[in-house]
């Protein structure tokens, strides 16, 4: 079975606290219809290209966890 996990973006400030979190599903990240479609297989690894706009707000790093739901 094939998965398209959520991917979850927080960007935090530099006392590594959470100022934005968004939450992207496979139609966001995939560029590939099929994968779209099909979702991502065991062991495959896909490029992901994400355009952020923070609005102004300061960011220092960030975490990221991927959700299978």
């Amino acid at each position: 079975m094939l998965h398209k996990p959520n991917i979850e973006l927080t960007l935090t400030n530099t006392d590594d606290e959470p100022v934005l979190r968004r939450t992207f599903k496979g139609g966001d990240y995939l560029q590939n219809p099929a994968l779209v479609s099909n979702g991502i297989g065991a062991k495959e690894e896909i490029r992901i290209k994400l355009h952020l706009n923070t609005g102004g707000i300061a960011v220092a790093g960030y975490r990221v966890s991927l959700n299978y739901r």
